[in-house]
């Protein structure tokens, strides 16, 4: 199970593809549709070599189609997410910056009117604070990424005979 985790690094909308496509000034449409067959392929093997070799002594052997159907009815508001955000972004309704605006309210307004996790008056603020700490420190990384590509550009590090 934490080997698939990785495999969402490969789809859209997640945050490496979108800072390196921004970085190597690609288009979004590109990196994503660049990671899709990959991604797709790396699913189907991993749900094959799990199905194969997970039932241990006495369990069910096989994958139940009903209780997946079952599990997918429950998360529907969650997987509907990468749908909002794909949708405003590649129907040009939004650029990169408003998609996910747009998908953060859409969490928000699930979380908070669907589900009821959230309670608007006590966990918004801590809610809103531990964002800033991560969007925080997302930043933090891309700029010391950034200064430190820009020093090395600047130094002509990568031109240099020393350097293979």
């Amino acid at each position: 199970m934490t080997g698939a985790g990785s495999l969402g690094l490969l789809f859209p909308p997640c945050l490496p593809l979108i800072l390196y496509a921004i970085i190597a000034q690609i288009t979004l449409k590109e990196m994503f549709l660049g990671g899709l067959l990959p991604g797709i392929l790396l699913v189907a093997m991993t749900a094959w070599w799990g199905t194969r070799l997970s039932p241990v002594a006495g369990e069910k052997r096989g994958f139940d189609w009903n209780e997946a159907r079952k599990a997918m009815w429950v998360a529907k508001w969650e997987l509907m997410l990468p749908l909002v955000a794909l949708a405003s972004l590649f129907a040009g309704f939004a650029t990169p910056v408003e998609a996910a605006a747009l998908t953060a309210l859409y969490a928000f307004f699930v979380e908070v009117f669907l589900y009821r996790d959230l309670n608007i008056k006590r966990d918004a603020t801590r809610v809103m604070s531990e964002c800033g700490l991560l969007v925080g420190g997302v930043l933090l990384i891309l700029g010391v990424a950034l200064g430190f590509t820009n020093y090395l550009i600047f130094a002509e590090i990568p031109a240099a005979p020393w350097s293979g």
